[in-house]
């Protein structure tokens, strides 16, 4: 992936080339992704080493963003590639450790910027790992569909 918000349903880029999704409280509820704010994928990290992935998203809609929280979605999720017979492959079938499963996310109201943080522990053997991550309601639905997540891709190589 080159951006970390990942939305095949919002291919079409708005707002100063910045990824979108339209969310499930209809089309004012409306996500952008801004940065990783620390630690962009693809980082190398050392074995064991325990780091902080901060994302910055805005609240691009009309609804504000109440009860929503940031929840780990790797049991569901699988960064894959499709291969020549159009069957999909895992690219990494192991999972990166965080230190939680949920980060609430601070009621956002519309134009408004929210950094969210989540505490990772590397691995320690050499390999690349990934955690997959999306937002859901107060009711444990997801915001912005099932295609719509943020992910932290780190490599761990050990001196």
């Amino acid at each position: 992936f080159t951006n970390t918000l990942a939305c095949p349903q919002a291919a079409a880029m708005r707002h100063e080339g910045l990824p979108i999704a339209d969310g499930g409280a209809g089309p004012q509820d409306v996500l952008i992704f801004v940065a990783d704010v620390t630690v962009p994928d693809h980082t190398v990290i050392l074995p064991g080493e325990r780091f902080t992935k901060t994302w910055a998203l805005q609240n691009a809609g009309s609804v504000p963003w109440t009860g929503r929280r940031l929840v780990r979605a790797d049991d569901e999720l699988v960064i894959s590639l499709r291969n020549a017979h159009g069957q999909l492959q895992p690219l990494l079938d192991s999972h990166l450790d965080s230190l939680g499963r949920s980060v609430a996310v601070p009621t956002t109201l519309p134009g408004q910027l929210v950094e969210l943080s989540v505490e990772f522990a590397a691995p320690l053997e050499n390999c690349s790992v990934a955690s997959i991550w999306r937002l859901e309601d107060a009711q444990g639905r997801p915001c912005f569909g099932a295609r719509c997540f943020l992910q932290a891709v780190v490599t761990v190589i050990g001196g």
